[in-house]
């Protein structure tokens, strides 16, 4: 359902992040990563609540990376084959 799409993928990334990025920034180190897909940037047949995750992961990512900037944590998104 659409729900569970929503659910697994943007509040599950979402939410994995929350829970591990407050030891990273004590820490001052770490690595944050998610999976996005080419269906966010481009989109495909019978995808579209889909892509519109993955474009919204590859979004909270790029937004993640600029507020982390010197922090010593680095940030990557991955999946476009």
């Amino acid at each position: 359902t659409i729900e569970q799409v929503i659910s697994t993928n943007l509040k599950g990334t979402v939410y994995c992040v929350k829970a591990v990025l407050p030891a990273m920034i004590k820490r001052n180190t770490g690595v944050v990563a998610a999976v996005s897909s080419l269906s966010g940037y481009r989109g495909l047949p019978r995808g579209s609540v889909y892509g519109g995750t993955k474009a919204a992961i590859s979004n909270f990512m790029e937004a993640i990376r600029v507020e982390l900037w010197g922090s010593g944590i680095k940030v990557n998104v991955c999946g476009f084959s």
